[in-house]
């Protein structure tokens, strides 16, 4: 019985003893410790939990100012473990790779990502320590993939992947090539016909009733070449905005009858009927370039038409129509209708003049 007494109190006086130290919370410690004893090692504890408070505080901090800053860019942002699983993707780069928005794809291989083979190799090299650019092509769109590895003492402990949109620079550089080849082709023409007439008045092979008509098309292909010379400079001028254009409201439907008259003889001499129907049209625009827009439009529309067709102006309703009989454009040309000096025949270019 003294024995079942003394275990009965020794349990009870046990359990009172380390109630208080059971008590004790991470949150507030140094309140609830029964024992001054114990003050130093729950005050010690309360300041690492502040501390591991406030390092989680900035981190939570610093990971929202990145998920941000990632989310808000332009750029696609991947970032790779050392065994290719996401640790971070941005909205952008989910978008590239069609990925669904809301979904979770971190702790998941980018093989669920995106399934391209030469991106999967561009990332086995990366982990290998060979850091690699890749220009893919994903949904019509073309990028350019950097791939940097992440590590220390040549350890690679992960990989960032930036995947920049360089569609219209693509563009821009095969619109610019073909544009240059389009006028060295236009360039060339006059200036070849210039120095071969050139060189036989030079070496005395024609005729003294030759050298009229030589000396004619040496003219004409002088002014050729100085048109499109002209027109370069002033496509430079638009582009650059260095032209000093005045802005305001511009009568579209007398502009037309302008143009109208200026062509009508023209039109005449190829058999064309030119008609113009025309209600009062005010927009606002640069007069010049507006003018320039319709004759081109007019001039073009008497250049490709057919012996006896037709052309008419309707301006009306804020709107301007040019409509001819013409040959029109081949369907599989009309992507590059606003391509400078590209032409569906180059041929017809001598012929019909123009740029």
């Amino acid at each position: 019985a003294l024995l079942a007494l003394a275990v009965a109190l020794a349990y009870y006086q046990t359990c009172a003893i380390v109630r208080p130290i059971e008590q004790m919370t991470p949150e507030k410690p140094l309140f609830q410790v029964g024992y001054k004893e114990l003050y130093p090692i729950a005050e010690h504890v309360q300041n690492m939990q502040e501390q591991v408070q406030e390092t989680m505080t900035k981190l939570e901090e610093k990971q929202l100012e990145f998920n941000t800053l990632a989310d808000n860019m332009s750029e696609g942002i991947v970032i790779l473990n050392d065994q290719g699983y996401i640790l971070s993707i941005n909205k952008q780069a989910m978008r590239i790779f069609g990925l669904q928005p809301g979904e979770n794809y971190e702790n998941q291989h980018i093989l669920m990502a995106n399934r391209n083979r030469e991106l999967l190799k561009l990332v086995d090299h990366s982990l290998a320590g060979q850091n690699q650019d890749l220009i893919l092509e994903l949904d019509g769109r073309i990028y350019q993939v950097m791939c940097n590895a992440i590590g220390k003492a040549g350890v690679t402990q992960g990989l960032v992947l930036f995947l920049l949109d360089i569609t219209e620079k693509q563009q821009q550089e095969q619109l610019r090539r073909e544009f240059t080849a389009n006028v060295s082709h236009e360039l060339r023409t006059p200036l070849t016909a210039i120095s071969g007439y050139a060189e036989i008045m030079m070496h005395g092979l024609v005729s003294e009733e030759n050298v009229q008509p030589f000396a004619e098309k040496i003219y004409k292909e002088a002014n050729r070449l100085i048109t499109l010379i002209g027109d370069i400079i002033q496509l430079s001028q638009l582009d650059e905005s260095t032209g000093q254009f005045r802005w305001e409201q511009v009568d579209m439907a007398q502009l037309a009858e302008e143009v109208v008259l200026r062509l009508q003889s023209k039109a005449e001499q190829q058999n064309i009927v030119f008609s113009c129907y025309t209600e009062p049209t005010v927009v606002v625009g640069i007069a010049s370039v507006l003018q320039e827009i319709v004759y081109n439009l007019c001039d073009n529309a008497i250049k490709y038409n057919i012996p006896g067709g037709s052309v008419t102006i309707h301006a009306e309703n804020n709107r301007l129509v040019v409509s001819d009989t013409g040959i029109g454009i081949p369907a599989e040309h009309k992507d590059r209708i606003f391509e400078r000096f590209y032409r569906v025949d180059k041929s017809h270019s001598k012929a019909s003049g123009g740029t």
